[in-house]
């Protein structure tokens, strides 16, 4: 649950005098964001046993970037980009994209 998420993740940042954290160890299909960009997840399942998906954390001159399959996409840095950025990055996968679960679920689902 994110409200309850959101106060740790906060407390973590001001902690460290941090404005992101970037983790990893929970596989998804590209590098995602959380919580207004502030929680970078890179575990992309590069292994052909977890998929094999070519996305990697790029960061230049404090902008970040998912080098997905060897395109620079920016990462969203809220909810209402996010549609856009998994779309962009399933228009660069074979199909059928593993990412087209999480499109289908932010159409399901109200932005912020």
């Amino acid at each position: 649950d994110e409200t309850l998420e959101r106060p740790l993740l906060e407390a973590i940042l001001a902690k460290h005098e941090a404005r992101h954290i970037v983790m990893g160890h929970t596989v998804m299909p590209a590098v995602t964001t959380r919580f207004d960009g502030k929680a970078i997840f890179i575990d992309v399942g590069l292994g052909k046993y977890y998929g094999h998906h070519f996305s990697y954390l790029l960061v230049e001159i404090g902008e970040f970037f998912a080098m997905h399959r060897g395109t620079k996409v920016p990462l969203p840095a809220n909810q209402r980009q996010a549609l856009a950025y998994y779309e962009k990055l399933a228009s660069l996968e074979p199909d059928p994209s593993a990412l087209l679960r999480i499109i289908q679920r932010l159409k399901d689902s109200p932005s912020e």
